[in-house]
């Protein structure tokens, strides 16, 4: 999870007081590539949420790692394209095989037990 301290937010006007512009990058939502002028930022369930009137003028809002105005993941940077999977998703992939391997185990053990009985 990202938090950005609330002096660098990326949604901060700039000094010209010109209107921030997103687009949409979610490559499955609905409204992917289209740009919207930003109304507002907040705050909600651990991640910043942008704001943002759609052509009918409904008030929408989308979390802004799917936007535009989201700040590039470093590894992603880093990787430039050569890194198929992130090392820390690896390791995640990791744990749960050991876990699943170890579910195994213990059933495994519990039916020789019930048929030496």
């Amino acid at each position: 999870m990202r938090r950005y301290p609330k002096k660098h937010r990326t949604t901060t006007p700039d000094t010209a007081g010109l209107p921030i512009t997103l687009q949409i990058t979610h490559p499955f939502h609905p409204l992917s590539g289209q740009c919207y002028e930003l109304v507002s930022s907040r705050w909600n369930w651990g991640q910043e949420w942008l704001s943002f009137h759609t052509e009918g003028g409904q008030l929408t809002s989308v979390p802004v790692d799917w936007t535009s105005l989201s700040t590039p993941d470093p590894f992603v940077v880093l990787s430039n394209g050569r890194a198929s999977f992130r090392a820390q998703d690896l390791l995640a992939l990791v744990e749960l095989i050991d876990a699943i391997k170890e579910a195994e185990q213990k059933q495994s053990c519990s039916r020789s037990l019930r048929r030496d009985s």
